[in-house]
């Protein structure tokens, strides 16, 4: 295994490969970027990602972007990246350094990671700039709760208790300079573990959490369980851990999860032996649906991956939520496979007509929801959730919203269906897909199941 802490000390090595350069995605004056890497070698397993020294995830197998938050590393010096990148033969390679032009005078703009409902949440800012700094706070899906107007160059406060027992939960604290982009920070309820939680929210991705920025749905369901007498919990951030959701899923009773996040359907390449569900976690730690080595006798459709991969790759299936209900998966490619008729495990048919695809899927077996003993289902997207965002995030909401009203699944489908204004190839409607042998009819989000 790398040891990541050791790799940052050597961050500033001059053993460079030139091919490899960080690529940056967003405005980083507003706080957060995302990375992914060109000019990699074909051999390439994983790239480490550093910011001025501090290890920030990896951009496995070159995969998906690493989101990151910058602007704790502003003004002083400027941020600096620089990839480690990890070939199947165990040998690292460095990236020239890249500076991020952070040009904001907003910087150390700094909120504690959770929250307690009957406690002030404390933050701090630097702004070198000449003009006031205003702090907002949103809470409930997006709603502004609180602000206050600061002057000078140093900004430092706390929102009330009182404000914060009035919402069900809280956003987001966005700091905002005159002219300038505002810098905004998600916040999570306290990390305790609830035995008593019967759904998880995970949202693994803290820029997706934010309700300016991310797909709706996450509110909705949360409010589908409060309003359905639901005891929930949400990880978020450096919470949404393999760790701390298998948590849950070894001494937890949880029958329902909304996971928030990145995906794909092949781990390295998409190669016959390489397809899995893949999501991932904080950091962007990779977990797969399943991997040969957890069984003495794999079905015959997992494969085993690359031995360097088989071995530290998570997975849902080691997690162990036998009490599942319904899973809501609302990161790219989460229905894309599908297990056939002959065993094998492959693509589905993209377009209306995988809409009638079978009802098996390597997630629904890692899941344990082929269980047939009892109604149990996966929602998943079978292309890319971030590109139709507007017609993916109002299927989702339409979907708890019916759910948190008490209907059943079939019902907040036809909802969805019934609302649906865009039909493209990519658009929720021709892109959900449906998981699990569980009759829809029978799937309730209820806390008497």
């Amino acid at each position: 295994m790398v040891d990541v802490n050791s790799l940052s000390e050597v961050w500033l090595t001059e053993f460079k490969l030139p091919n490899l350069v960080p690529v940056i995605e967003g405005d980083p004056n507003e706080g957060h970027i995302a990375l992914s890497a060109t000019g990699y070698s074909p051999d390439t397993q994983t790239i480490y990602a550093y910011l001025n020294g501090k290890y920030l995830g990896r951009i496995f197998d070159c995969g998906d972007d690493l989101p990151i938050g910058i602007d704790l590393s502003a003004n002083g010096p400027n941020p600096m990246i620089k990839f480690i990148a990890v070939n199947n033969q165990g040998n690292y390679y460095f990236s020239p350094l890249m500076e991020i032009a952070y040009t904001s005078p907003l910087s150390y703009c700094i909120v504690p990671q959770t929250y307690e409902p009957n406690e002030p949440i404390p933050f701090s800012a630097i702004n070198t700039g000449t003009g006031n700094t205003t702090v907002f706070m949103y809470a409930d899906g997006g709603q502004l709760a609180w602000s206050q107007e600061f002057t000078g160059n140093t900004i430092s406060g706390s929102i009330p208790a009182s404000v914060i027992q009035a919402y069900l939960t809280i956003d987001s604290i966005v700091f905002a300079a005159a002219g300038e982009m505002p810098v905004s920070k998600t916040i999570s309820p306290e990390d305790i573990f609830d035995p008593d939680a019967e759904a998880l929210i995970i949202v693994a991705d803290p820029i997706l959490g934010d309700p300016h920025r991310g797909p709706p749905a996450r509110h909705e369901a949360l409010l589908a369980f409060r309003n359905r007498g639901i005891n929930w919990k949400k990880l978020e951030g450096s919470q949404a851990t393999w760790e701390r959701v298998a948590e849950y899923g070894w001494f937890g009773n949880i029958k329902y999860i909304f996971f928030l996040g990145h995906g794909n359907y092949f781990l390295g390449a998409n190669e016959p032996d390489k397809l899995r569900t893949l999501t991932y976690f904080y950091q962007n730690d990779p977990v797969v649906s399943c991997k040969a080595s957890k069984f003495v006798t794999p079905p015959g459709w997992c494969k085993p991956f690359p031995e360097a991969a088989e071995q530290k790759v998570k997975t849902w299936y080691s997690m162990g939520f036998d009490q599942l209900i319904f899973f809501y998966n609302d990161a790219c490619y989460g229905g894309r496979l599908k297990i056939n008729a002959a065993g094998q495990l492959v693509e589905g048919e993209p377009g209306p007509i995988g809409l009638f695809d079978g009802p098996d899927s390597d997630m629904s077996f890692a899941l344990k929801l082929d269980d047939t003993s009892k109604d149990r289902c996966y929602h998943g997207w079978y292309d890319v959730s971030g590109g139709p965002l507007i017609s993916c995030g109002d299927w989702g909401m339409a979907v708890w919203k019916k759910l948190g009203e008490g209907h059943n699944l079939e019902d907040a489908l036809l909802y969805a269906i019934q609302k649906t204004t865009q039909f493209g190839p990519g658009d929720a409607i021709n892109n959900y897909r449906i998981k699990g042998p569980g009759l829809t009819t029978n799937i309730y989000v209820s806390g008497n199941n």
